[in-house]
């Protein structure tokens, strides 16, 4: 948002008179593969910590929709929904021109509960099973 100068102030401040969306960033620098690494687990977190899926649809965005968001996207859907991460990149491949880093996603963490909140843990790629659709579209990382 800085490199277009854009601020998110009146973004937030228009979500709140609204009421019914919840503006949350969670910032991952742009074309930076280790950052997304590093990031992404706690990203998703707080994307299933922060989305009701009962409630509706998130929107997931970064710059340029490109690398940051459908990453978070594909991940949360692999991590959270078990979907196959080939299947949830191919999902959202089909559905938008994108390039997420499918290795920052590979490895799948584990869902751990502590102290009334969700964490991951990274562990080594396991058995995938089918889940139903996702309900998320995009989540914004900030750069």
């Amino acid at each position: 948002m800085e490199y277009f100068n854009l601020d998110v102030i009146p973004i937030q401040q228009r979500c709140e008179e609204r009421g019914d969306i919840k503006h949350v960033r969670f910032p991952i620098r742009d074309f930076d593969p280790y950052d997304l690494r590093m990031k992404l687990p706690k990203a998703v977190a707080r994307l299933a910590k922060e989305h009701d899926p009962s409630k509706g649809t998130a929107y997931v965005h970064c710059t340029a929709g490109m690398g940051r968001a459908p990453a978070t996207a594909v991940a949360y859907m692999a991590w959270v929904r078990g979907i196959p991460v080939d299947e949830a990149y191919e999902q959202m491949t089909t559905v938008r021109r994108c390039s997420p880093k499918i290795q920052a996603i590979r490895y799948r963490p584990l869902m751990q509960k502590g102290g009334g909140h969700s964490t991951l843990k990274i562990t080594k790629p396991a058995p995938m099973f089918s889940g139903p659709p996702p309900q998320i579209c995009f989540w914004e990382s900030a750069p």
